[in-house]
């Protein structure tokens, strides 16, 4: 099982949760990351569109593929991490006790992490670039929510 630190860490969060400083690039029209709830998750206002993101390998073992609305108030975050030599592909989301794929979504200095779901991946080595489609469920105040999400995004650090 990973410790609490390497999870932060994968996610691009301090012990505190706070955003760890890492490479991140602000958005441009070419790159994108969105995500949209069933039903309508009152803490995101339904809608996550990243103004800035993410797309590295901040383990030996994972890359982080990290969405963020930056606010000067709030920071709301999208993350989905990957084995690092993940195939291009449909694969099954988990939640984050496995090795496999897992997300999570922090809000206000909350996390929900993923029970289930599925992640279509392309990655591109030559570009350094990753396309993906996603939904996965996770629970908020006893309630089931699924986030589905769709993304393009260029490599931040190293892969």
């Amino acid at each position: 099982m990973m410790s609490n630190i390497k999870k932060n860490t994968e996610l691009g969060l301090d012990e505190n949760l706070k955003p760890l400083k890492t490479a991140e690039a602000i958005i441009t029209q070419q790159t994108f990351f969105e995500a949209n709830f069933t039903p309508p998750f009152p803490a995101i206002d339904n809608t996550f569109k990243a103004n800035r993101f993410t797309y590295a390998s901040l383990t030996s073992d994972s890359a982080s593929i990290i969405g963020r609305f930056v606010h000067p108030e709030t920071m709301t975050q999208i993350a989905i991490i990957i084995p690092r030599e993940l195939e291009n592909g449909e694969h099954p989301i988990k939640n984050s006790s496995s090795d496999d794929i897992y997300c999570s979504i922090a809000v206000s200095g909350v996390l929900y992490e993923s029970e289930s779901g599925t992640l279509t991946i392309t990655r591109d080595k030559n570009n350094q670039s990753v396309t993906a489609e996603f939904n996965f469920t996770f629970t908020y105040t006893g309630d089931i929510y699924t986030a589905s999400g769709k993304l393009f995004l260029l490599a931040t650090g190293p892969l």
